[in-house]
């Protein structure tokens, strides 16, 4: 669970690891973390086009049955905003929240994979 956001922007998370006792805080670069979306989420595409330039902030609307999320974005110097539909792998949260439940992408000795 998410349990302070640094001014850098870094995130500090505690974890309840399976077969320890208690749980232990970890600091991360939001990078290396991941969590659901959520209708209402910001989100940034991991990509670039004609159509969506890289930094384009949107805004979850939909999300499909087989994972499939759909954002509407509002493109630098146009005047109406766009649906466009990903994967969840090509977006990536605008912003963590405190008690957002996140889920490390890496794995070591103190905190195993998950």
């Amino acid at each position: 669970t998410v349990e302070r956001i640094f001014e850098g922007g870094d995130v500090e998370v505690r974890f309840v690891v399976a077969g320890r006792p208690g749980s232990k805080l970890f600091t991360f670069s939001p990078g290396r973390l991941s969590h659901a979306f959520a209708v209402g989420d910001y989100v940034y595409w991991v990509g670039s086009d004609q159509d969506l330039p890289a930094g384009s902030l949107g805004t979850v609307e939909r999300i499909f049955e087989k994972g499939d999320v759909e954002a509407r974005f509002v493109v630098a110097g146009r005047a109406e905003s766009k649906l466009f539909t990903f994967s969840p792998d090509r977006l990536c949260h605008a912003l963590f929240m405190v008690g957002d439940t996140v889920h490390w992408k890496g794995a070591d000795q103190d905190l195993p994979a998950g």
